[in-house]
């Protein structure tokens, strides 16, 4: 809530971007969970947009005011602008309870790619990321801090139910983690780059974007409903029929 903290928090992640080679062509750099300090206002000017000025287009966590709440929001750094572009739909239970939940996908353009982001625990519902890859999404980002359960193994859980979200999609994804790691995800699962847990650090990589749409976005949950279904009632016709639990 000081200023001075403020400057300093923003100015750390500023300088460790800077300090990335970054390669020629679209591109956009990704912050993880809580990264800008709030809340920050849902319209208007934030106060940061000083501190930010040397970036090029950027996703970063925050907190939000939106209506008489806060939200659990991203917000995204593009042309000198700081714009509110989404708040975290699945709400953790208990921790997040006084939050006010957010809509849609929440897709925005940045650096010439079309970016949805999830906040935390939202890579755990594959129907988030499937929802915003049917709507144009390029690039799946987990804006997350796992930093409560870094003894725990959390962190490294949490960064492999992500990788299922780009294999269903077959989107590339950015998994920007507080306490890391941090990771750039191909649309196959494959990671591509990967930093330490617990050291600062700033990674570069460049997946290529989807080719085309995967059975997952075509068809959804679906054949495994139906599959499920069909061995309840082969199960049933078995014994119906006396099959033994064996047969």
């Amino acid at each position: 809530m000081l200023p001075e903290a403020r400057a300093a928090l923003v100015a750390a992640f500023v300088r460790d971007s800077l300090a990335a080679p970054v390669p020629p062509g679209p591109g956009v750099t990704v912050w993880p969970e809580g990264a800008l300090p709030g809340p920050l206002p849902a319209a208007g000017p934030t106060g940061l947009e000083p501190l930010l000025s040397a970036l090029g287009p950027t996703i970063a966590g925050a907190p939000a005011r939106v209506g008489g709440g806060i939200a659990n929001a991203a917000y995204a750094w593009r042309g000198g602008t700081l714009r509110h572009v989404y708040d975290k739909r699945r709400l953790a239970p208990v921790t997040e309870g006084a939050l006010v939940p957010g809509r849609g996908p929440g897709i925005t353009t940045l650096g010439g790619v079309r970016v949805a982001p999830l906040i935390c625990f939202e890579a755990a519902f594959p129907a988030l990321s499937r929802r915003a890859a049917r709507a144009g999404a390029q690039l799946l980002t987990v804006l997350t801090n796992d930093a409560f359960g870094r003894y725990l193994g959390t962190p490294i859980q949490h960064l492999r139910v992500a990788r299922f979200r780009a294999v269903e999609t077959g989107l590339p994804l950015a998994f920007a983690s507080n306490a890391g790691p941090s990771a750039v995800v191909d649309g196959r699962g494959r990671v591509l780059a990967r930093t330490r847990p617990g050291a600062p650090a700033a990674l570069v990589a460049t997946p290529r974007l989807a080719a085309g749409p995967t059975p997952y976005l075509r068809w959804g949950d679906w054949p495994g409903t139906v599959a499920l279904a069909a061995a309840g009632l082969l199960a049933l016709v078995s014994g119906a029929r006396g099959g033994s639990a064996r047969s």
